[in-house]
């Protein structure tokens, strides 16, 4: 389970509620064994609460990306810190950019793709991050930038597929993007709709190793991602 994700925050919280509950249930219950219950159900109240409040610092701060990070076996390697990508002065400026490489009129897409960054992109220039790529209809884009801008993790690319887009022609994207904001390498998620769901599926098998996983929800595909790289320090994940 992601130590930074919300089903892990989710389940931290729902364990102190069923400790509360609990306590309170055994509260006048028990026999001789009251009192050890009573200070055991507080006691992991406690523990719940605290903890539950350190993964929502640990989320937005990030000083323990990862399980092993906790016990100090992070498997860090030395790195070079990310290339400054040639569109982040545009990015840091708005963070959401129309984005129209060269490459995008081999990728047949309905309009100009649409870039967006956490809005700490600018702050964080040792940073690289994990890629969303979402394919979705024209009418839904509002709503998937609207969407895309509350993510804090990741760098978002939303595009609008014709009949004419293919998996094959798709696969220049990631290397663009690379060059023009500072994406990760890997653990990309891809986010499509019914309409798309074949398409992401093909990209998908076409770079094997590219995307941590493929689904219709932004929101599942921002809480599964790995957290960014930290330059000069990398976490395997």
């Amino acid at each position: 389970m992601n130590l930074i994700g919300r089903s892990t925050i989710l389940l931290s919280g729902v364990l102190a509620v069923l400790a509360a509950a609990a306590t309170v249930y055994f509260w006048r219950r028990g026999g001789r064994w009251r009192w050890p219950m009573r200070v055991a159900g507080l006691l992991a109240i406690e523990i719940f609460v605290v903890f539950t409040i350190g993964l929502i610092v640990n989320r937005n701060e990030h000083f323990y990306p990862n399980w092993e990070a906790i016990f100090g076996n992070n498997g860090a390697e030395t790195v070079a810190p990310p290339p400054v990508g040639r569109l982040d002065r545009a990015l840091a400026a708005g963070n959401v950019v129309l984005w129209s490489p060269p490459e995008a009129a081999g990728w047949r897409l309905a309009a100009a793709p649409i870039l967006i960054v956490p809005l700490d992109y600018a702050r964080h220039t040792d940073r690289s991050y994990p890629v969303i790529v979402v394919l979705t209809s024209a009418e839904r884009v509002a709503s998937i930038r609207a969407e895309a801008a509350a993510i804090a993790d990741a760098v978002t690319v939303v595009t609008v597929p014709t009949p004419g887009t293919s998996a094959a022609a798709l696969n220049t994207l990631p290397t663009r993007l690379a060059q023009d904001a500072r994406a990760a390498g890997s653990g990309w998620a891809i986010v499509a709709d019914a309409a798309h769901s074949t398409l992401a599926r093909q990209w998908n098998t076409l770079v094997p190793g590219r995307f941590r996983l493929v689904t219709n929800g932004l929101a599942a595909a921002a809480d599964k991602l790995p957290p960014p790289l930290n330059a000069p320090v990398r976490l395997h994940s």
